[in-house]
């Protein structure tokens, strides 16, 4: 077909084709463009499962003709149209290519079962030296998507999405539910393509972020996860009773280890009640008494498995209500038969046996299993018929609606007072503003296994998702130790920090010793890091910000970054280079441009070179980027334990920046606006280091605390543990202020509205407990048992040291501390 004639609307420009077909140029943005083609004679609505914005602001855009191109120019980019073919090409407003379509769209008419439907084919070109990102992950060891052929379709161990990124600086999402199939060089086929349409949205960055947070602006943007979801989760296959489970959670308080979630795995319902939402009472006698016993005594959060499906048994009243209402579709899981997530009644029902069930007892988060669907007996999930129609049509979009199904519901049942936190093993296009991360699934627990996951978890990221893990150390069998040291030291850099498989998963389970000391050393490290992560996380949601960052998201010109498949970047500053060989005790690093520190050891070595880096069994390279800022924390045990002192370290040498993040935690308050930031900004030329002023408050918020600053260097501010010799201890109290690190001395700029409140600090040495207190208030501190006995209780308002307790015995207590009858404090501690 040909273009045959051309109206200009105020969003865009409509061709109309030789053949009766017509195609749409929607200006979304100055460097976001959405394109249309349909034999249909209406243009599909672009808010569906997968897009949630269509309101956008009118953008100023001219039209213009020469020469057989139609074309139409923002500020940012110019898009031509070939009138011999309909093609469209993307060019900088400037006039340098982009990307173009190499043929025109093609629908083809077809049948499927007795629907009518079209498959869609679309071809862009491609480039020798480009590198393209996303599609979703295949575990195939490549990073490099370019030229490769892909089936996008969902299954345990290779999920997808429509979206992919390329280094020429732009990035494109296939609005489309259906089986794609990729081949070289760009060419892209939908089984039935979503509203007999071809629909895509190209985004012009050209750097990484600002693609991907065009991405979020089109689908939505990711929400903040609970704060305890960013530390450690511990899972196995499986917990096998209540008392197993509390037995795991007490061992890692009484070590000392830190611990946020345990999770319960499939199986804790009587034989055959999948679906039921009940526990085996002879094996969990009291899940609510445990649960509250988790978050009450033991400060830890509890995330259960659930899957899409009903075990099909009539004593199964959930199976039988949703069978005999049609709710059910014709095939079936490893557990039952599966609802349909299409059906608007089948969802609300799936969600309310949940609530009614599981979340009026406590549930934290939910581990949403099979939702590729599997498809294990019926008619098989590929050829079902959905209240949407075939599943042919909607296939891919299984994981997204069930995402959507528990998101909503949660939101509601909770009253925003807990953020949803879900870990599916399937995603899509949107998953993201759903609540909703990604494991690859049943993966095994070799050594290759282990290295695909890393460019696995790279692409997954890359296609907007930004929360991501694998089962740390495989999922069925005995992981060699080497590897499971090697492979936890990576995923302490995953956005989701967990453990998993059939074996004893706990920290103190592998046969060596010295591993146990390793992966406590790493896990450590993590709750180090909670002021940075946090703060990333903040990131992801404010600015659509991608923490696990492939090398080309910070150096995308750089080619030798772009197949490089055991290294990224775990926010601004640190360089991860995971091990993926055991045998060896070093390995070749790659340091892009700039100077770069070694994080263990403080040494700088310049970048744009490949260098040898140690790596004894402890020791995974990290480095830092010079002008980094890094917050670290105190050593805790679980993430609501108050960040204070603060470590800052800086890494000079370079111009840098860090934004602190800070709310409450726990509920959805922020996007109400309670939330506080404080800037943090080094002038390298000046060398002055300024902090502040705090923006914002929330309950609960610090308002005083201390920066203990260390300017980084060889053997200085190095590694996991607190550094004891620090540069600068600088107490604040939220105004802006500045360290000169010439002189060492402390400018305040301004001191205006400086908060001050009552304090305190409570020390444990030997069998004594002591709290510190200042200012004036009424004070009151109660230490209990671990059977909920109350050992000792102080009542004092004196701005003093008071001692509650003393001589204490060997065991672990927890000390609630009360302020104006208010709790400000509660904490599980060990006697040793």
């Amino acid at each position: 077909y040909t273009v045959e004639s051309v109206s200009e609307e105020d969003d865009g420009v409509v061709y109309t084709m030789s053949d009766g077909s017509q195609m749409k140029v929607q200006v979304c943005t100055d460097a976001i463009i959405r394109v249309v083609y349909t034999k249909k004679e209406t243009f599909p609505p672009a808010v569906n499962a997968i897009v949630v914005k269509d309101d956008w602001s009118a953008v100023s855009f001219t039209t213009s003709e020469a020469d057989g191109i139609y074309t139409v120019l923002t500020a940012a980019l110019r898009i031509d149209v070939a009138r011999s073919t309909g093609a469209v090409s993307f060019a900088t407003a400037g006039g340098a290519a982009i990307l173009q379509e190499t043929a025109g769209k093609t629908l083809v008419e077809k049948t499927i079962g007795e629907s009518t439907a079209y498959e869609g084919t679309i071809s862009f070109n491609s480039t020798d030296d480009e590198g393209i990102y996303g599609f979703g992950q295949f575990q195939n060891g490549v990073l490099n998507q370019k030229g490769l052929t892909l089936d996008l379709v969902q299954k345990n161990q290779a999920d997808c999405s429509p979206v992919f990124l390329s280094t020429r600086g732009f990035g494109v999402l296939l609005n489309n539910f259906s089986r794609i199939t990729v081949s070289p060089p760009l060419k892209l086929v939908s089984e039935w393509a979503t509203n007999d349409a071809i629909d895509y949205y190209f985004m012009y960055g050209p750097e990484f972020d600002r693609i991907i947070s065009a991405y979020r602006t089109v689908t939505g943007p990711a929400p903040m996860w609970p704060k305890w979801a960013y530390g450690f989760w511990q899972c196995k296959n499986r917990y096998l009773s209540q008392f197993e489970m509390m037995s795991v959670v007490q061992e890692f308080r009484s070590k000392g280890y830190p611990l946020d979630n345990i999770v319960q795995d499939w199986q804790y319902y009587p034989d055959g009640m999948n679906g039921s939402g009940s526990f085996d009472r002879s094996r969990f006698p009291d899940p609510k008494g445990m649960i509250d016993s988790l978050h009450d005594i033991y400060n830890c959060h509890y995330t259960i498995s659930i899957w899409p499906s009903y075990a099909p048994n009539m004593d199964n009243t959930n199976w039988s209500f949703m069978n005999e209402r049609g709710y059910l579709l014709p095939t079936s899981d490893y557990l039952g038969q599966t609802y349909d997530p299409f059906n608007d009644s089948a969802a609300y029902y799936y969600w309310k046996f949940i609530e009614d069930s599981l979340v009026t007892l406590g549930v934290d988060g939910f581990w949403p299993d099979a939702t590729e669907p599997e498809s294990f007996s019926g008619v098989g999930w590929p050829n079902c018929v959905t209240a949407q129609g075939p599943s042919t049509k909607v296939l891919n979009a299984f994981p997204l609606l069930h995402s959507k199904t528990l998101y909503e519901g949660f939101r509601k049942a909770t009253g925003e007072r807990k953020r949803v936190c879900n870990l599916t093993r399937s995603y899509y296009a949107g998953s993201q503003r759903l609540g909703a991360a990604y494991w690859t699934g049943d993966i095994d627990i070799t050594l290759a296994s282990y290295v695909n996951q890393i460019p696995a978890g790279l692409n997954v990221c890359a296609t907007g998702l930004p929360y991501f893990c694998t089962d740390i150390g495989g999922f069925t069998g005995e992981t060699d130790p080497n590897v499971l040291v090697r492979w936890f030291q990576y995923g302490t850099f995953n956005p989701v920090f967990r453990i998993h498989g059939t074996r004893n998963t706990e920290l103190w389970m592998p046969p060596q010793q010295s591993i146990e000391a390793i992966m406590v050393k790493y896990c450590r490290l993590r709750y180090r890091l909670f002021p940075y992560v946090y703060s990333l996380a903040w990131k992801v949601t404010n600015e659509g910000y991608t923490m696990m960052r492939a090398l080309p998201f910070d150096f995308r010109n750089d080619t030798r970054c772009r197949d490089l498949t055991d290294e990224f970047m775990f926010g601004p500053a640190f360089l991860v280079c995971p091990i993926t060989n055991t045998t060896e005790t070093s390995r070749q690093v790659y340091l892009p441009e700039g100077n770069w520190y070694d994080f263990w050891t403080g040494e700088v070595a310049a970048g744009g070179a490949t260098i040898t880096a140690q790596a004894p069994q402890e020791t995974m390279p990290l480095y830092i980027r010079e002008g980094s800022i890094l917050p670290m924390g105190p050593q805790v045990t679980y993430a609501a334990e108050k960040a204070d002192p603060i470590e800052l370290r800086v890494y000079t040498g370079a111009d840098g920046s860090f934004t602190l993040y800070e709310d409450e935690g726990n509920s959805y308050d922020y996007e109400k606006g309670a939330y506080a930031t404080t800037p943090i900004v080094w002038d390298n030329a000046n060398e002055v280091l300024s902090i502040g002023p705090t923006s914002g408050s929330f309950p609960g918020m610090l308002t005083e605390r201390t920066f203990n600053v260390v300017w980084v260097s060889a053997e200085k501010g190095t590694g996991e543990t607190v550094t004891t010799s620090v540069d600068k201890a600088i107490p604040y109290g939220g105004y802006k202020l500045t360290l000169d690190k010439k002189t060492n001395e402390i400018g305040v700029v301004k001191k205006a509205g400086v908060r001050t409140a009552p304090g305190f600090a409570t020390r444990i040495r030997g069998g004594e407990l002591t709290v510190s207190v200042s200012g004036k208030a009424q004070w009151k501190c109660t230490v209990y048992g671990i059977n909920g006995r109350c050992i000792a209780r102080k009542s004092f308002s004196t701005a003093a040291n008071h001692v509650i307790a003393e001589r204490l015995v060997a065991g672990v207590y927890v000390m609630c501390l009360q302020r104006d009858n208010e709790l400000v404090r509660k904490t599980p501690f060990i006697i040793q």
